[in-house]
């Protein structure tokens, strides 16, 4: 059904990243909400009860620019007017109801890239969902790799600690395309096409003062430890004849690794270890027992290696620390992503570069440019004419007789170039 301006009392879609006032990475969904004539009371209960009119699909325009897919979450039904109200989310909301299988390391030293790690869960995630999407990783993200330990989590959570090791944020963009953007990319381009003045704009707020501030840093990591030779699952009295051939299923909640298996205080021999659908934390044991007639029931016990990961930080050197500015302390969120020191000082050195004493924030209320997306820059201007160019962490559409955006932007730093493999890369992906 398609709704247009006589038919629509208002509509408003929001994307926000989630580093507003603060230093964080992560992801957010984008909301929508609408608001409809009710016309014939088509949109009582009983009629939206007999649709499923939950997860229904809304696709909201401005101008003809589409911006984005939305999917109904709860209804607000009136009884003093004819409009009701239907709120939406993008489809990263759904990441929170997918639990991700978990990844260990397939062999000895393995690593892989974040850029590597972000695409398996997101094509997992795909695979889960009724209706498929398409996602683009930024190249940047090839760059850094560690030892694949994802835990059996949400998508969503495992999305998060992606982004927490990574700098970098996921979001929906207007094309339905799920995008990881790394914060590497920060300020590669010179000027842009979005000018924000008092010519167009209702209000423009320049707060003169600093919020985002990293003059030190304090970087949790957490060093993987192995332990060997554990207890990881025991039968008591396991009951069984001579020679028979037993399977059972064993499942981790922790990273393990089956060694053997006993029983009785003895070794079994001739066991076959394998990985139940190929996830990394269900096994499937067969085996032969060995009781001699008249033995009583023995415990059956599985061993081998267990991996848990120790709580470890790094800060910045004594003798660099401003003691005339204690509160400017920043701490990155507890992430085990994050395994070694060398990582832990990659992200330390990025946020001393990006908020050195503190990053601007900026926020406009205009007549809106429908195409304007997240993370794209806009050049903002004050009354006196000052301005500087700002990364859109915001955009607030609403159409309600008319057309308007409000977007929050955080001043970005000086252009550094940016390179993979020795290949110059500055001013895109």
């Amino acid at each position: 059904e398609e709704y247009k301006s006589d038919e629509l009392k208002c509509f408003e879609c929001i994307r926000e990243l989630p580093n507003t006032d603060e230093i964080a990475y992560g992801l957010v969904s984008g909301s929508c909400s609408v608001t409809l004539y009710n016309k014939d009371r088509k949109f009582d209960q009983g009629y939206l009860k007999e649709l499923m009119h939950i997860n229904k699909r809304v696709v909201p325009y401005i101008n003809g620019t589409k911006l984005g897919s939305f999917y109904i979450k709860e209804w607000d039904i009136s009884q003093n007017d004819m409009f009701v109200k239907c709120d939406a989310s993008d489809r990263l909301t759904d990441f929170r109801d997918i639990m991700y299988e978990g990844m260990m390391p397939k062999s000895s030293g393995e690593r892989l890239s974040f850029k590597t790690l972000f695409e398996k869960v997101l094509e997992y995630a795909g695979n889960s969902l009724l209706r498929a999407f398409s996602y683009a990783v930024d190249k940047l993200l090839g760059e850094w790799s560690i030892e694949p330990y994802l835990p059996r989590k949400s998508v969503w959570d495992v999305l998060q600690m992606l982004c927490e090791a990574s700098m970098s944020f996921v979001y929906v963009g207007k094309d339905d395309v799920i995008y990881v953007k790394s914060e590497l990319m920060a300020r590669n381009t010179v000027g842009s096409d979005v000018n924000i003045d008092p010519k167009n704009a209702f209000s423009v707020d320049i707060p003169f003062f600093a919020d985002m501030e990293a003059e030190r840093v304090k970087i949790p990591y957490f060093r993987k430890v192995v332990k060997p030779d554990q207890e990881l699952y025991r039968i008591n009295d396991f009951d069984a004849s001579e020679g028979q051939e037993v399977t059972i299923s064993v499942e981790f909640d922790k990273f393990c690794e089956i060694e053997r298996v006993d029983y009785g205080g003895e070794k079994c021999e001739n066991i076959t270890i394998i990985k139940i659908d190929e996830s990394d934390f269900k096994y499937k044991i067969t085996l032969k027992l060995s009781l001699n007639k008249g033995d009583k029931k023995k415990d059956l016990v599985v061993y081998g290696k267990e991996t848990t990961f120790e709580k470890q930080e790094l800060t910045m050197p004594a003798d660099t620390q401003s003691k005339s500015r204690e509160d400017s302390l920043y701490t990155h969120p507890d992430c085990e992503l994050i395994q070694t020191a060398d990582l832990a000082a990659k992200i330390r050195d990025r946020l001393l570069y990006l908020y050195p004493t503190g990053t601007r924030s900026a926020t406009a209320t205009w007549r809106g440019a429908e195409g304007l997306d997240l993370l794209q820059t806009a050049e903002i201007k004050g009354r006196y004419g000052d301005g500087e160019e700002y990364m859109i962490t915001q955009i607030k559409n609403t159409v309600d007789g008319g057309f308007k955006q409000e977007i929050n932007g955080m001043s970005l730093p000086p252009i550094q170039k940016q390179s993979i493999n020795g290949v110059d890369i500055t001013g895109g992906t």
